[in-house]
């Protein structure tokens, strides 16, 4: 159980509100979460993850790619590798999936306060860290300066280009 009471282990439904390519084989899934989910989901951290259902397929462990002060729905880039990530990439908007979370260590925003960072990330591995930029973004006043130091085996596989231009 966490400090609220909440159990991470309990699955909620969750109900696809947008599908995007994100990359060559890599979509952005936005979830909202069903029955009593955002409640639980309402602080997770950046670098936090959660288990996401597709039905008939299994579940796997995704990163949390966005802040919960960027709306109400959460955000799960995924690569289709398996069968569950493959059984993800052929759902649609309005397709439910279970959630289960959110788990694991997060990153601690409040000791980098004040302080200059440097978020290196490429591919998919960049997307558990674009809550920690839309973090210092939102509260930009609180961090010193960012650097971004991004890439991908090739263009096809950078993630979030869209957003490169607000990162600037």
């Amino acid at each position: 159980m966490t400090e609220n009471g909440h159990n991470p282990m309990k699955p909620y439904l969750g109900k696809l509100v947008a599908v995007k390519d994100l990359a060559t084989e890599i979509k952005l899934l936005c979830v909202e979460l069903l029955n009593g989910g955002s409640e639980a989901f309402s602080a997770y951290q950046p670098g936090q993850f959660a288990f996401v259902s597709a039905f008939g397929f299994g579940e796997a462990p995704l990163g949390i790619a966005n802040t919960p002060q960027r709306g109400p729905y959460l955000d799960f880039a995924v690569n289709r590798l398996g069968s569950v990530t493959t059984g993800l990439h052929e759902l649609g908007e309005g397709d439910m999936v279970g959630v289960r979370g959110p788990l694991g260590n997060w990153f601690p925003m409040h000791q980098f306060k004040g302080k200059n960072l440097i978020v290196l990330g490429g591919g998919i591995g960049g997307a558990p860290l674009r809550p920690v930029i839309q973090s210092v973004l939102d509260k930009r006043a609180d961090y010193g300066h960012l650097t971004i130091l991004w890439a991908a085996r090739n263009p096809s596989l950078l993630v979030f280009t869209d957003e490169y231009d607000e990162w600037r």
